[in-house]
């Protein structure tokens, strides 16, 4: 039951190229909306500072053009905020809006990159070829989108999906992997980055210790993923049949797997509820395997940016009024986590 890591070696071999190259324009991206930030006297984390730079790195992996920049901002500040509760009328249809012009974007985008091809995710899943060596197969990527899909919704079943594909991904299959790491990397990156600063801002000891050692920043991507995930469960299915804790799991099961509680077992993480930045000891938490590898590879390198960006620039950060947490269990998040910028240090 436990998940295949070849989802996250599938992300590291595809996600990570792409975007190392533009690494330092998303950068400059994340100093300029903080020096807009802090020309004000308070600011918005998730709407003024990381919706827009976890957008700005799913464009740069995309290689979306400057002149859908724009749109693309826009399709992905609906859908961003999209998650949790019941949608009213009016955000359904801007939802069903925003996801027929996604789609079309990326049809069009796949098309170019058919003929000029570039580094981007496109591109790479454009000119990609099956039966290459496993890290590099896109036949697993697509099998992993296709297994999280049906784990998400276990009575979708496989219609519609060839046994015997051919020797390129066809434009369904391309727009299929590139929507889903924009949804659901929206969904984990912009939330990783508020549930790590209001977990910093909880604990102002490792604020301070990230001022003084802002390389620290993909140390503490890590602990929020275990500490205070943005998924606090996930389902699954049982691929055969175990004996766990004394019950049988038969093979097909639903499992609904509460990854919050698993990152808080004394017997895995020593001191599990404390917020710890330098925490080396431990099992890999479950956030980063499985099924959310390929998203959760996105969060980490935009929330390592956020965090280095944030402790260097911002140094005195303090939280500006009331957070308002994200409306039902499916993401945990924040809808408003309001700082200010230079009044007194964080957590005061």
């Amino acid at each position: 039951m436990q998940e295949n890591d070849h989802a996250c070696t599938i992300a590291a071999s595809l996600v990570k190229p792409a975007l190392q190259p533009s690494v330092s324009r998303v950068e400059v991206t994340a100093h300029n909306l903080l020096s807009r930030a802090a020309d004000g006297d308070a600011f918005d984390l998730i709407d003024d500072f990381a919706l827009p730079l976890v957008t700005a790195c799913l464009s740069e992996v995309l290689g979306i053009p400057h002149g859908d920049s724009a749109r693309f901002a826009d399709l992905c500040a609906v859908m961003g905020r999209s998650v949790g509760g019941r949608p009213s009328a009016r955000q359904a249809e801007e939802l069903h809006d925003a996801n027929e012009d996604l789609e079309a974007l990326l049809i069009r985008l796949q098309r170019e990159r058919r003929k000029h091809p570039g580094g981007d995710l496109i591109s790479r899943l454009t000119a990609a070829r099956r039966g290459r060596t496993p890290e590099h197969d896109p036949d697993r990527l697509l099998g992993h989108v296709r297994q999280w899909e049906r784990r998400e919704n276990p009575d979708a079943g496989t219609t519609g999906w060839p046994s015997t594909a051919p020797a390129r991904l066809n434009l369904e299959e391309i727009i299929e992997a590139c929507k889903e790491l924009i949804v659901s990397g929206l969904d984990i990156a912009v939330n990783l980055i508020g549930n790590a600063v209001a977990a910093l801002a909880a604990y102002p000891d490792q604020w301070q210790m990230l001022k003084a050692a802002p390389q620290l920043a993909d140390k503490a991507a890590e602990e929020t993923l275990r500490f205070d995930p943005p998924r606090q469960f996930i389902l699954r299915i049982a691929s055969e049949r175990i004996e766990l804790a004394g019950h049988t799991v038969p093979s097909g099961s639903r499992v609904l797997v509460m990854l919050a509680a698993a990152h808080r077992d004394p017997d895995q993480f020593p001191d599990p509820a404390r917020f710890d930045i330098t925490r080396t000891s431990g099992p890999r938490h479950l956030a980063v395997s499985g099924a959310m590898g390929l998203e959760s590879s996105l969060a980490r390198l935009t929330g390592e940016i956020a965090l280095r960006t944030l402790a260097s620039r911002l140094p005195e950060l303090r939280m500006a009024g009331q957070a308002v947490r994200r409306p039902g269990g499916a993401v945990r998040g924040f809808i408003q986590l309001p700082l200010r910028a230079w009044a007194a240090p964080m957590g005061c």
